[in-house]
């Protein structure tokens, strides 16, 4: 609408303001006027920093960059809506504001594990709403394995629920739980799943000792222990030899160095755990199929390895894996 439109620099706002003072008095001139400077409304949680774990500023004692480096995958992909993780767990909130629309199946029984892992995973982004998942448009298949009391319901009722959400068509399954029990019924499941060339992705566990702990340990499972917002370990973090990766889990002080997540009654809290760790590669691992549906499921486990920071402990080792995830890495690579 106008003939031309000047863009002028200076040192300072003193300057600033005394060239427009001049040039609003100048005839020709329409309006000058600084920059206004909007601020991003969209999913609060994440442009106000508290997000850590997918772009780390630096804050609460911090370490910029001890993240997974989501902007750099979304630059390249942000996820595709035939896409599925299956969240089994105790349940997810199918109506939360974050969540809805892309959630179906099993409501929560007991509290809000289930809806707190499927919000790192895959919750809206863009929404001017609580936070951003990893996979922004991937579908959310909720599967429940416990009761109202928090019990687990037995190995055949999960592995039932495994073969489900492989049947109905999920691409990714997270399991954020863990045993010492290696449960041959639970075998037989997360074997059909990787014959069906799904992804599944568990926990290391929470027991900050050294052991193997199931389903991360069976073959065909990635295990996923857990770091903090300054990339070292945290020390509830299970170790063992069957890990692949870790991701951030927080330091287990449920505040701003722990994770943001989506809660039960339509709102978000502060958590810590493996259990938060593992959906950040489920989120990547669905990020990798949506983008090349061609890659098979050990070719995206092997992306997700090979693409990690490896920057504490060079090599594979009990604590980091083969390190830190690097999805904007991982993405780049394919």
């Amino acid at each position: 609408p106008f003939d031309r439109i000047f863009i002028l620099t200076f040192n300072t706002e003193a300057e600033a303001d005394a060239a427009i003072n001049i040039l609003s008095k100048t005839n020709g001139v329409v309006f000058a006027e600084k920059h206004s400077q909007p601020t991003m409304d969209n999913d609060v949680h994440y442009i106000n920093g508290d997000q850590w774990y997918l772009n780390n500023n630096g804050a609460n004692g911090g370490v910029v960059g001890a993240d997974i480096n989501a902007e750099g995958a979304w630059a390249i992909y942000t996820g595709n809506t035939n896409n599925t993780i299956a969240i089994i767990d105790n349940g997810v909130e199918i109506t939360h504001e974050d969540l809805s629309g892309k959630a179906s199946g099993d409501t929560p029984v007991g509290y809000s594990h289930g809806t707190s892992v499927a919000g790192v995973a895959a919750a809206r982004a863009n929404n001017t709403l609580g936070i951003r998942g990893v996979d922004w448009n991937a579908q959310i298949l909720s599967k429940s394995v416990r009761d109202s009391n928090d019990n687990w319901l037995g190995d055949n009722v999960a592995a039932q629920k495994i073969v489900d959400a492989v049947n109905e068509g999920a691409d990714v399954l997270n399991c954020s739980w863990s045993s010492t029990v290696n449960s041959s019924t639970l075998a037989v499941a997360f074997a059909y799943a990787y014959r069906a060339n799904r992804i599944t992705v568990a926990t290391m566990g929470n027991t900050g000792v050294q052991e193997t702990r199931y389903p991360g340990a069976f073959p065909n499972v990635m295990a996923v222990g857990a770091t903090q917002n300054d990339d070292t370990h945290s020390p509830y973090s299970t170790t063992g030899t069957h890990i692949d990766v870790v991701a951030p889990g927080g330091t287990g002080s449920t505040n701003e160095e722990d994770i943001i997540t989506t809660t039960t009654n339509n709102n978000y809290l502060y958590t810590s755990g493996t259990s938060f760790a593992a959906p950040q590669v489920a989120g990547l691992a669905s990020l990798l199929e949506g983008y090349n549906s061609n890659l098979d499921n050990n070719d995206i486990r092997q992306i997700i390895r090979l693409s990690a920071d490896d920057n504490i402990v060079p090599g594979h080792d009990n604590q980091y894996g083969f390190g830190r995830i690097n999805a904007g890495r991982a993405l780049e690579f394919i």
